[in-house]
């Protein structure tokens, strides 16, 4: 089912919209005791309303590039394996927390496109696009650079900046509850 948008709408890549994709290496867990470690979430536990990041944690001694895996506040989060496409913009509560190689980070710049990335992915236009570059038999998966070179309607300045204010409120919003 395809979705039919405003033919006069003019599209390019994600791209033009963000500051880059971060696609952490895939790496061996190590699990350890709460005060050698750092939290750590599952790509399937980002999209819960409440994301246990109490429960399990992975050493900072011995998780190469640890740097890689850290989620920071505002990132739009999205999930590259199994269930692919599900999108969480990063809350204050996530900050810090490290993630599985199968989430993408992807650093949009706040005050300009964040809003309108989030709610492009987010709608349902957007989410069948980013279902559409999922690749592979068994276990779907997207690429950063796939994600990069997402099909993406390109919109007036006035729609983007409100779109942006929005969401940022709704962030901070979250944040605070």
């Amino acid at each position: 089912s395809s979705i039919v948008l405003n033919e006069n709408i003019n599209f390019t890549t994600l791209r033009e919209f963000i500051t880059e994709v971060e696609e952490p290496k895939l790496f061996t867990r190590i699990y350890c005791d709460r005060k050698y470690g750092i939290a750590y979430i599952s790509s399937s536990e980002m999209s819960q309303v409440d994301p246990p990041v109490n429960s399990r944690f992975i050493s900072k001694t011995l998780t190469k590039n640890i740097k890689q895996y850290i989620i920071k506040r505002g990132q739009i989060l999205v999930s590259a394996a199994g269930t692919v496409g599900s999108v969480v913009l990063a809350t204050k509560e996530l900050n810090g927390v490290a993630g599985t190689s199968d989430i993408l980070r992807i650093n949009v710049d706040p005050e300009t496109n964040l809003g309108f990335v989030f709610t492009y992915l987010t709608s349902s236009f957007g989410a069948n696009e980013l279902a559409n570059l999922a690749y592979g038999a068994i276990i779907k998966r997207v690429r950063g650079f796939q994600l990069a070179e997402l099909k993406t309607p390109i919109i007036d300045n006035k729609s983007r900046l409100k779109m942006n204010k929005l969401i940022l409120a709704a962030l901070e919003s979250r944040d605070e509850a």
